[in-house]
């Protein structure tokens, strides 16, 4: 039985590629970056987020997904680290607490590990009301063992 089957159609079906060139033009852009032919061609077949690493030199990207949680870049490899489910009170300063978990971990040299902490930080930020995330050292490290349920407050 086949239980799956992916398949990369960009080019084939739908001709996509001028769209995701001038998606990745305006990314670049707002951050300063120029984006040229050169870019357009060398980021064929790898990630925005992989030739965004690359022009500016950064040793690590992370990215938000949204509601999919977390994606970061090494240089080396990609970190998947999906989103942990919770009642969303209020999004507001869930991005902002994502980052703030993604830089604790860093700092713990552990960038798998920062990703976590990143999509708890933001679930947590989701599951209360305001901008600032009360919570204790030892509610994140009881919540980042937990690998599974809701996270209920």
């Amino acid at each position: 039985m086949i239980e799956a089957i992916i398949f990369d159609l960009d080019g084939l079906l739908v001709d996509s590629e001028r769209y995701w060139n001038e998606a990745r033009r305006a990314m670049a852009t707002e951050r300063g970056i120029a984006w040229n032919a050169d870019d357009h061609r060398a980021c064929m077949g790898m990630s925005t987020r992989t030739r965004l690493g690359e022009l500016t030199g950064a040793r690590y990207v992370v990215s938000s997904l949204s509601s999919d949680g977390l994606i970061g870049w090494d240089r080396k490899e990609f970190y998947r680290q999906p989103a942990r489910e919770v009642t969303i009170l209020d999004r507001i300063g869930a991005g902002d607490a994502m980052v703030g978990g993604v830089l604790h971990g860093w700092l713990q040299n552990d960038f798998a590990k920062a990703l976590r902490y990143g999509a708890l930080t933001a679930a947590l930020a989701l599951s209360q009301y305001g901008d600032q995330v009360i919570t204790t050292r030892a509610e994140v490290e009881a919540l980042l063992d937990q690998t599974s349920g809701d996270i209920v407050r």
